[in-house]
């Protein structure tokens, strides 16, 4: 039974680098650990440099026995395994998570560090929480709401938002479709009691430690410039070309941050260029 420490924050904090210090820490002490995946973006085949995912390879944990992505000497899991075109969300997220700790070589680790940057699905699997699923017979009407909201455009989807969930949205979450699209078929199927509550058997741990790393505004500013800056000069606009090419401006776009604003600069640069 593992102890569980989680370290989240803003993007550009460093996360990643911090996550990986410590794991190769506690295994330079003799304890076994891995690093455990919860954003978003990485959980995808072939979003390297515009999701900020350390470079590493697929290879055998000594630890475990399993495959993992090993990143400076530490194993990763739940990171660069599901196809592009699969759209992943905060179920399949739980649902992964709680088989990954259903294998005793995982059960029986000293320390899993789970590092990312996506709050939702750290907050469910630390905090342990109960989801409503749509109910089995309501299942294709659901499909059919989101199928009819994914028509609209930007701004018809902003126009039906509820006032209270339009607020508490980022910039980024209003102005990615995909979001929109998510928020409202929720929305609608709740007023409609589709939902039912699922009950998840988390796994068991020694203990649950939570940092939280924020730095200041001029910091974080001058951190996200320097990022964006090495990971152009790295291929990053090569990597979304090739995205698009393959996947077209939607999917970039709704995975939000640098592969949207790389969508604007295709088309407006790069559509005619082979």
């Amino acid at each position: 039974m593992p102890h569980l420490i989680s370290i989240l924050g803003q993007t550009a904090t460093g996360k990643s680098t911090l996550a990986t210090q410590l794991a190769n820490h506690l295994i330079n002490q003799g304890k076994t650990a891995i690093l455990v995946n919860c954003d978003s973006r990485q959980i995808y085949k072939g979003l390297d440099l515009g999701a900020g995912k350390e470079m590493g390879f697929w290879a055998i944990d000594s630890q475990t026995g399993l495959e993992s992505y090993i990143s400076q000497g530490v194993a990763n899991y739940l990171i660069d395994f599901i196809e592009l075109e699969q759209y992943y969300n905060l179920s399949n997220y739980i649902e992964a998570w709680i088989g990954l700790f259903q294998n005793p070589a995982i059960a029986s680790l000293d320390y899993v560090i789970l590092v990312g940057g996506t709050g939702l699905w750290a907050k469910a699997v630390i905090e342990e929480l109960d989801l409503p699923q749509i109910q089995p017979e309501y299942s294709t009407s659901f499909d059919t709401l989101k199928a009819e909201l994914d028509k609209l455009p930007l701004l018809d989807l902003q126009d039906k938002l509820a006032p209270s969930t339009a607020e508490s949205l980022s910039r980024s979450e209003i102005n990615n479709p995909r979001r929109l699209v998510n928020y409202l078929a929720k929305q609608q199927a709740e007023e409609k009691h589709w939902y039912q509550l699922t009950n998840y058997q988390y796994p068991v741990f020694k203990s649950k430690q939570t940092f939280w790393l924020q730095i200041d505004q001029a910091t974080l500013r001058e951190n996200i410039q320097k990022r964006i800056t090495s990971r152009i000069d790295s291929g990053m606009l090569e990597e979304i070309k090739s995205v698009y090419r393959q996947y077209g401006g939607k999917r970039l776009t709704d995975l939000g941050l640098e592969y949207g604003l790389g969508v604007k600069m295709i088309e407006q640069n790069w559509t005619n260029q082979k």
